[in-house]
This record gives C-alpha cells, sequence and structure tokens, in this order.
C-alpha cells in the first residue's frame, strides 16, 4: 500500500510533502482538467481538488499552477 503513496509524491520538502494526480479529458466542450491530492505538513493534512475548464491546450498547465498558488497563499509552501 506504501508504494501507491509513494508514486503520488509530487513534492518533499523537510517540511511538508506534497501528494497529487493531474488528470483531463477532452470529452467535453470545454474540456475538464483537474489536479487533485493532499499536502501533508507535520501532522496536519490538507486535501485539494482544483477542477479547471481547458479550452486552450494551453489551460492545462493552469491546473498546477492555480492549486500551488492556492497552497502558497494559504502558508502551506515553502517559499
Amino acid at each position: 500500500m506504501g508504494i501507491v503513496k509513494d508514486i503520488l509524491i509530487v513534492e518533499k520538502t523537510d517540511t511538508y510533502v506534497l501528494r497529487a494526480k493531474s488528470g483531463w479529458t477532452d470529452a467535453t466542450t470545454p474540456g475538464t482538467g483537474w489536479y487533485v491530492g493532499y499536502l501533508e505538513r507535520g501532522d496536519d493534512l490538507y486535501v485539494f481538488a482544483t477542477n479547471l475548464d481547458i479550452v486552450q491546450d494551453e489551460d492545462v498547465r493552469a491546473r498546477i499552477a492555480v492549486t500551488r498558488n492556492l497552497l502558497g497563499s494559504l502558508g502551506l509552501l515553502d517559499d
């Protein structure tokens, strides 16, 4: 079971571990992109799910950028 948890690690620092999975479907118009996961910081756990409309291919990168900006604005990521 620990193997799946290890696969999801996106970033690991001395203060937190970020685990996440992204996805994207173009079966709808506009498409839908997502970035879901959780951030462990000490004994605290923060769960997130970001869901975006994908109008242009360039929008795909926004899934992670928006999530990181929000987590950063909450003071959860290292500067």
